[in-house]
This record gives structure tokens, sequence and C-alpha cells, in this order.
């Protein structure tokens, strides 16, 4: 390796860091003033973040998807929101099940998960389908917009827990822009850290397609990684898995509505039958462990393993 790259080699990783304590910094600061918000304006932290923060995380994706499908990268734009949804579930919530096991109010959710599991059912339909354009994506934003509004109509205050001080004297206006300053860093060190890891890896000789399959796919769930596991940290279980569902869906209806209503996206010989499978199979599983009311470690450490096992697929096929 000459000097010049190792100099490449030694930008690339300072960028991979730099974005990563950017990403951190911003999520920790993103999930205080978003539980705060929520309890200022009588709404539930679920909701916050199921709306909110899942729509801030989901950010890089729609950046990522709208100028692959421009730039003539269909794969590219189908495969991001594919490739996110299943390292949302089955790494994000498996690694967090794992440090801290998860419980969930069924009720509550069983709603949310079902529209996650349709709307990846729909889209895996449409990939099928060879192509869709304008009007699927009107519906897919008819249909985010109806969900958000359901959402929001039965939503259920957090009661404040005892012992906590009052806060509703305190202005809501800088946590406002506090969170709208962390979605920015969240989207900025996305940016720094897939780029960076990017070519840190082409450097080190690791096959593009690989790199764009696992790292691309994980960099830009980085932001629900990080909100989610300090969520955890916190004691925030519904953000948590708010995060999650609400980023998912985000990710089919907004972000390939949203791509698909600025310009028809040719599906055919993109993504694979497989990680169609894998992407709706993760969506189920979720579906599974809210019917089970939690997530033990156990159930963490399957999630994971399936993701290392289709990892490992991936790689051999290429």
């Amino acid at each position: 390796m000459t000097l010049s790259a190792y100099d490449g080699l030694i930008i690339s990783l300072g960028s991979l860091v730099f974005g990563l304590f950017l990403l951190l910094r911003s999520s920790d600061a993103l999930v205080g003033s978003a539980s705060f918000v929520a309890r200022r304006l009588g709404l539930s932290e679920f909701f916050i973040a199921a709306t909110v923060v899942a729509f801030g995380t989901s950010a890089p994706e729609l950046f990522i998807s709208v100028n692959a499908n421009l730039g003539g990268s269909p794969g590219v734009a189908i495969g991001n929101v594919v490739g996110s949804n299943t390292v949302n579930v089955l790494v994000i919530l498996g690694v967090t099940a794992l440090i801290f096991p998860l419980a969930f109010r069924q009720t509550m959710l069983l709603r949310d998960v079902s529209v996650m599991v349709l709307s990846s059912a729909w889209l895996s339909a449409l990939v099928a389908w060879g192509s869709f354009g304008l009007w699927s994506g009107v519906a897919m934003l008819v249909t985010l917009a109806a969900y958000v509004s359901w959402q929001f109509f039965e939503d259920v205050p957090d009661r404040e827990a005892p012992g906590v001080p009052d806060q509703r004297e305190e202005g809501v206006g800088r946590h406002l822009a506090t969170m709208l300053a962390c979605l920015a860093g969240l989207v900025i060190g996305t940016e720094f850290l897939v780029k960076g890891a990017v070519s840190a890896g082409l450097g080190l000789g690791i096959p593009e397609t690989f790199v764009a399959l696992t790292v691309v796919a994980v960099g830009t769930a980085l932001p629900e990684m990080t909100t989610s596991f300090l969520a955890a940290l916190r004691g925030k279980g519904d953000m948590v898995i708010g995060n999650i569902l609400g980023s998912n869906i985000f990710n089919v209806l907004a972000i390939m509505g949203v791509t698909s209503a600025i310009a028809p996206v040719a599906s055919a010989n993109t993504v694979g039958v497989f990680d169609l499978a894998v992407f709706v199979g993760s969506a189920v599983a979720l579906l599974a462990a809210v019917w089970l009311k939690g997530m033990p470690r156990w159930a963490g450490a399957l999630m994971v393993a399936a993701y290392a096992g289709y990892v490992a697929i991936q790689y051999l096929v290429i």
C-alpha cells in the first residue's frame, strides 16, 4: 500500500469515527428532548418516537433512495430500504434485547406492527410486479398520512413517573430546536460514517457489492441503532420499539412513496427473492415478539444470528 493509500485510509477512518461520534451525541440529546416534548404536549413517548424521531432517523435513507433512483440505480433505492428495515429488526432490536430484554404492551403495538408487516408485503409485491410510479407513491403517502392521524387520535399520553419534577413551566421551544439540530446531526453523522466506512472497506480490498449490501445498510440504520440503544439505557422502552416500528413504516411508505412519486422505479431484477423473504420475515418475527409481549435475551440472540447467517449467504453469493 502506497503512502497516498495509507493517507486515504486514515482520512476514511477519521470520517467514520467523526460520524459515529456525531451520531452518538445527537441521539443522546434527541432522546432527552423528545421525551420532554412528549410530556409537555400531552403526547406519549411512543407517539413521538414513532413519528418525529422515526422520520428524522429515516432521513438518510430518504436522501440515498431518491438520489439513487434519479441517478438510474433503482436497485440501490429499493435495496437501501429493504436492507435498512431488515437491520432495524434483526440487528438493532436483537442487540438491544441482548443487553436490555424488552417488554411490549401488546394492545398498543398490534396496530403498528401490523401496519409494518402489511407495508413490507406491499413493497415486496410492487418489486415483484416489476415497476411502480406516481400513483403507487401517492397511495403510499396517503396511507402514511392516515396511519399517523390514526396514531394521533388514539394516542394515550404517558403518566409522569412519581418523583419527577414538573417541567411544564420550562419552555418547549428550546427542546424543539434541540430536536431539529439533533436530526440534522444524525443526517450529517450518517453521511460521514457511511462514506468513511465504504472508502475504508474498498481501501482494504473488500468487494464493493458486499460493502454496499452490508455497510451501507447498517450505516444508514445507525441513527435508529444509537437512538434505540440510548433510549433503552434510559429505560425508555416505548421509544425503542416506537422508533423501530415508525422508522420501518416511514422507510416503506414515505421513502418509497416520495421516491416513486418523483420518478418511476424500475424494480425488475433489482432486489432478489431471498432478500425480500428476509425483509418480510423479519417483520413477521417482530409481530410474533409482540404477540409474546416481549423479547428476552435468547430472542435477541436468535435475531442477531439470523442476520449474521443472511450476511454470510450474501457474501457467498457475491
